[in-house]
């Protein structure tokens, strides 16, 4: 685990990772969600109808198990879990309105680029497609997923973020700013750990940690092995041999001194010497880094988002035809609901924003 300056453990998700490796592992969940049959269960919605209509866009169940899906949420219907589904769709709507266009070239390769990182957790190309026909797909639908839900992504990013500008001096005041109330600069660095534990007492057990995770990284290069590949094959940490020993981004302020003198010298795909993090003997790579311009721009993008969505729910009009759906709408959109009476009919056709 990454020594923290703080005392509390850090938790880290398998998938605390890029945003690629998020989108495609939701992704890959919604597909299923969607297509199986799901078991019915006190406060989820059991089969697919209409449940409300938001403005112009009608919204059923399997939004709501798309939305989950997405969001990492469990498809159980929750305040949190319909505030998603309603933002999503009233960006979406936005989007729409602005006529985002979205970069097919680039929506093409990282959809390439998701297949190819989904078939490295499964034994070579026939485990991968074995997979999928136990899950009743095909790689052309799991393509064709992985395609509507990166150009829904680019549109949830591009409507909020065409809103921002940042200048010179913006960027400039805020690294300053920071610098002077943190005693760091705005920075974050996108880290992989390679770990062995210290088995052994003192300093004797310290050295032969160091050198058995050296040992590793010697072995993992002398195979012709990535780093993601070669922790993958010999980490002995479950969650690391799943995530590839994904930390995610780390802000240079919850990294130990001794780490962030390390990472601060890397440039992207290097790796630090190693070094004692807590009970454990690490060396770490460099995925990437985050200035003051990206982390400035971060920051911005959440409140603009934030601001979006005000102005947007001034306008909306929610409709709500399921009483269960209507039970967990949370605060934000009371005041739009309008519900309709059990003998009302809802919308039979959907008209969507959505690609």
């Amino acid at each position: 685990m990454v020594a923290l300056k703080m005392t509390t453990p850090m938790s880290i998700s398998p998938r605390q990772s890029t945003l690629l490796h998020m989108l495609m592992m939701c992704l890959f969940a919604m597909m299923f969600v969607t297509t199986s049959p799901q078991p019915a269960r006190a406060e989820t919605l059991p089969v697919d109808r209409v449940i409300a209509r938001l403005n112009e866009d009608i919204l059923t169940i399997s939004d709501v198990a798309e939305a989950a899906a997405q969001t990492g949420r469990q498809s159980r219907l929750s305040p949190d879990l319909v505030g998603a589904l309603l933002d999503r769709t009233l960006l979406l709507q936005a989007a729409k309105k602005a006529m985002v266009e979205v970069p097919d070239d680039d929506i093409n390769r990282q959809v390439e680029e998701m297949v190819t990182d989904l078939q490295s957790h499964y034994d070579g190309d026939a485990g991968f497609r074995q997979a999928l026909l136990e899950e009743h797909q095909t790689l052309e639908r799991l393509k064709e997923e992985l395609r509507r839900k990166a150009i829904i992504d680019y549109k949830l990013y591009r409507v909020v973020a065409a809103r921002i500008s940042l200048s010179d001096t913006d960027v400039a005041q805020y690294e300053k700013s920071t610098l002077a109330n943190e005693g760091t600069p705005p920075e974050a660095f996108h880290l992989r750990q390679l770990s062995v534990p210290i088995t052994g007492e003192g300093a004797a057990g310290r050295n032969q940690a160091l050198s058995r995770v050296a040992e590793q990284l010697s072995r993992m290069n002398a195979e012709g092995l990535s780093f993601v590949e070669g922790i993958k094959k010999y980490s002995t940490d479950a969650l690391a041999k799943a995530s590839g020993g994904d930390l995610g981004f780390m802000p240079a302020d919850s990294l130990a001194p001794k780490v962030l003198q390390a990472v601060r010298d890397l440039k992207p795909g290097e790796v630090t010497p190693p070094m004692i993090t807590g009970a454990n003997a690490s060396i770490f790579y460099l995925d990437s880094k985050r200035g003051a311009r990206t982390t400035l721009f971060q920051q911005r993008f959440g409140e603009e988002r934030t601001k979006l969505l005000d102005e947007l729910r001034k306008k909306a009009r929610l409709q709500v035809y399921d009483a269960e759906f209507a039970k967990y709408v949370p605060e934000s959109y009371r005041s739009l609901m309008e519900t309709t009476t059990s003998g009302a009919t809802s919308p039979s056709t959907k008209v969507s924003s959505k690609p």
